[in-house]
């Protein structure tokens, strides 16, 4: 528990540093958050990690070192990463850490979250930056915004970017943002095109099987180097039945 103190100060120096310790104690109004989400991340971010307060110090005033959880993350391009909770006052901090197990400290603040308003799991895409930190975009991913045998389209490729599901054209723009939902079922047809010297380029062309309990993602990430093709990610999600009842 001692060395847990130890790697815990350093975060709470930073919190110190920002103020966020103080403006807490001073305000007594910090919201609080209790919500399920998911991570993806358009390319490797190292050593991620969220914090939060534990249970039983959420009433404290001036909370200490040993008043801190770090819960490491694991968030890629592929897909969702596993299901998180969070509860505790906003704003959710993603942080870089070092070590690991009882030596593991906070290194840096890389982005906050205020946290959804929505009731539903959260979508949280996060896009690195070139000074380590990351930017953090958030979306709705309950079972009313994206449900069974349905698709969305959420493009980070900074590029305007159609397509066809089934029968259904589509356009996105290049303003990180998820579409509206298109419906898909048993073989559905899926493709993907952006424009490039004034002509269309195909990214994508497959016919996919969906079965009664999933949902589709499109992810558009931008091209590995300037020229090249955007990157297409399909993404299934099993959903369970209680899910999609709640």
């Amino acid at each position: 528990m001692t060395m847990r103190k130890r790697t815990l100060g350093a975060f709470v120096a930073i919190l110190a540093a920002l103020g966020v310790v103080a403006g807490r104690a001073q305000s007594g109004a910090v919201p609080q958050l209790d919500f399920e989400f998911t991570v993806m991340a358009t390319d490797r971010v190292p050593d991620l990690a969220f914090v939060q307060l534990k249970p039983e110090a959420r009433s404290k005033v001036r909370p200490v070192a040993a008043d801190f959880d770090i819960i490491p993350l694991r968030a890629n391009s592929q897909g969702r990463s596993d299901v998180y909770r969070f509860q505790g006052p906003a704003p959710l901090r993603l942080v870089r850490t070092a070590g690991s197990a009882e030596t593991l400290k906070v290194e840096k603040v890389i982005g906050t979250w205020t946290g959804p308003t929505w009731k539903d799991r959260s979508l949280i895409v996060l896009m690195p930056k070139t000074d380590g930190d990351v930017a953090v975009h958030a979306f709705d991913d309950g079972p009313a915004a994206h449900g069974v045998r349905q698709v969305r389209m959420l493009n980070l490729s900074g590029m305007p970017v159609a397509g066809v599901v089934g029968g259904t054209s589509y356009r996105v723009g290049a303003d990180i943002a998820m579409s509206p939902t298109l419906s898909a079922a048993g073989t559905t047809k899926i493709g993907v095109s952006f424009e490039r010297f004034g002509k269309a380029v195909v990214a994508f062309d497959q016919s996919v099987n969906v079965s009664d309990n999933e949902r589709l993602l499109l992810v558009f990430l931008p091209p590995f180097r300037p020229g090249a093709d955007v990157r297409t990610r399909l993404v299934r999600d099993q959903v369970r039945v209680a899910m999609a009842t709640e």
